[in-house]
């Protein structure tokens, strides 16, 4: 069960209609519009447009399972005593004296932009039950694992249970894809060698989508690791050694790179 406020569960219903009304016809269309082209045998805009119909259906059956699960909750009902889902929270960083606001609510409605965060934050869940005055000590969780809990939005290439893959916004090249464990650990050489094997493993997998969805000789393999203090792997396309200068970032436009994820992972789903 997860606890909604109403308005989030009138987005997500508004979001059904439309996915039902307007987006599955559509996706119906585009396969009927592609199936009179010709030899399907050979027709990838055939193929792409049953992925895509495919794909759809996924989410709209997922945001019916999660209407189904959610609960409204009543906001004159809460304790203003303590701190609980949807409270407007103000707070101090008595380090630095920086203030912070954020409002606390459900997973499917955390949006960083407008201050919702998530209730299974590290910053919600040392919030949760405390009353004003209090001092709480939060162990704040790296970028990387914000982006994997959804409270940071990314270009997602290729996930498990285990490990998570997606797009570097400042890349070297088109396709640069970023490979991190879910276990938040610092040092890649400090992870099991069981839990290595697998990421590495799950690397291939998704280095063999990325040369399927963009043009190069070979994936180049890097690992750094002072930037960021969450063990990860770059896998960077390219045609020369030079593609591999970390000196040379660049970035592209929201499109491209919705596409290059998108593209990565239908080839690593395949």
């Amino acid at each position: 069960m997860a606890y909604i406020s109403q308005e989030g569960y009138d987005k997500m219903v508004a979001q059904l209609k439309r996915m039902e009304s307007i987006d599955r016809p559509a996706a119906s269309a585009a396969i009927a519009e592609a199936r009179d082209k010709g030899d399907l045998s050979e027709n990838s805009e055939y193929d792409a447009a049953k992925e895509a119909q495919a794909m759809l259906e996924m989410k709209i059956n997922k945001l019916k399972a999660e209407l189904a699960s959610a609960k409204i909750i009543d906001t004159s009902k809460l304790d203003r005593n303590t701190i609980q889902i949807l409270a407007t929270v103000e707070m101090e960083n008595m380090a630095n004296k920086a203030k912070m606001k954020y409002t606390i609510v459900s997973e499917s409605e955390a949006n960083l932009k407008e201050g919702k965060i998530s209730s299974k934050t590290p910053i919600a869940q040392g919030l949760l039950g405390k009353k004003i005055g209090d001092e709480v000590t939060i162990k704040m969780a790296s970028i990387f694992t914000r982006i994997i809990q959804g409270e940071i939005p990314c270009y997602k290439c290729a996930e498990n249970d285990k490990f998570f893959a997606f797009l570097d916004i400042n890349p070297v090249q088109k396709g640069h894809t970023l490979v991190i464990p879910k276990k938040e650990i610092d040092y890649l050489f400090d992870i099991s060698d069981e839990d290595l094997g697998e990421m590495m493993v799950f690397a291939k997998k998704v280095a063999q989508a990325i040369k399927a969805s963009i043009p190069c000789q070979k994936v180049g393999v890097t690992v750094i690791g002072l930037e960021v203090r969450h063990a990860h792997i770059h896998l960077i396309p390219m045609q020369k050694e030079g593609d591999m200068d970390f000196s040379k970032k660049t970035t592209f436009p929201d499109d491209v790179m919705k596409a290059t994820a998108e593209e990565i992972q239908k080839h690593f789903n395949a």
